[in-house]
């Protein structure tokens, strides 16, 4: 390693309890300790993403300062969203929601005629417009729990609306996909009751896991998003509204049950991402 005051370090490494960050947080890591000079992380950034794309528009410079002024400058562990809790807990929301944030998306997105044959960019895209999305389902999920009777259904509606189009962009993500967490604990059973078990204790990691500790994991992934989190708001504000004890027998329900539904298909996910957010934005400023 080339840091002058190594003394007789000859590497390092990092243990994150959870790994699903963005992937320049482990190339500035590991790139920091083989470097004598300070890094700026301006150029730093803009050297990273001119790789990752292969080019550098001006949008895509411009979407990498805002990022870097909101997201890449702050650090909240356990981020999650309001529509990933039950309705009836008092939670604080804590995904990074900040208006430059939201810019960076735009203007990231603003790039897909330019950076769209580019696999790296389009798998970035949906992943960033997914949490562009995110931030809208979390307003209308705080709506739906203020509002009553027909008002409070439309919100329901725009929500699972929102839900869905993160779902599929997800969906589209090699590593966002709760599918691919159940094909993993599905492939250590040797007989179909070892599989079920096995699977329901993967999805019960990632939602109720212990019962005392509740969406403590929780991942923006699809599959996870269209069969657990839109459903339960559904069932939590059916008719008549169910009790805490018929929730958690929902959940445990949804748990135990093999299987994933079918996910919506795109024809094109990169220009759904696109559309979608641009949708969203309309949105946000007529509010």
């Amino acid at each position: 390693m080339n840091y002058a005051g190594r003394g007789n370090q000859v590497g390092y490494g990092c243990a994150p309890e959870g790994i699903e960050n963005n992937e320049v947080v482990y190339e500035l890591i590991f790139d920091m300790g083989w470097k004598r000079e300070a890094v700026e992380t301006g150029s730093w950034l803009k050297d990273y993403y001119r790789c990752r794309y292969g080019d550098l528009p001006e949008a895509m410079e411009q979407a990498i300062a805002k990022l870097e002024e909101s997201v890449y400058s702050t650090f909240t562990d356990h981020p999650r969203r309001s529509f990933q809790f039950r309705a009836s807990d008092i939670h604080i929301a804590s995904g990074h929601r900040s208006p430059e944030f939201l810019e960076a998306i735009e203007l990231f997105l603003s790039c897909a005629d330019e950076l769209g044959e580019e696999p790296l960019y389009r798998l970035d895209a949906l992943e960033l417009a997914a949490f562009y999305l995110s931030c809208q389902a979390e307003d209308q999920a705080s709506r739906v729990k203020k509002k009553i009777g027909r008002a409070r259904q439309r919100e329901l509606s725009a929500l699972l609306e929102s839900l869905n189009r993160i779902d599929a962009l997800l969906e589209n993500h090699p590593n966002l996909r709760l599918q691919k967490w159940v094909d993993f604990a599905r492939g250590w059973g040797e007989t179909e009751a070892e599989q079920d078990y096995y699977e329901s204790n993967a999805k019960r990691l990632i939602t109720t896991w212990g019962g005392s500790i509740n969406e403590y994991s929780a991942r923006l992934w699809s599959g996870l998003i269209r069969d657990y989190y839109a459903p339960r708001w559904v069932f939590q504000y059916s008719k008549p509204r169910p009790d805490r004890k018929e929730l958690l027998e929902w959940e445990e329900n949804r748990i135990m049950t093999p299987g994933l539904s079918e996910p919506m298909q795109l024809e094109d996910p990169l220009a759904s991402a696109v559309q979608w957010v641009r949708d969203a934005e309309v949105r946000k400023n007529r509010r």
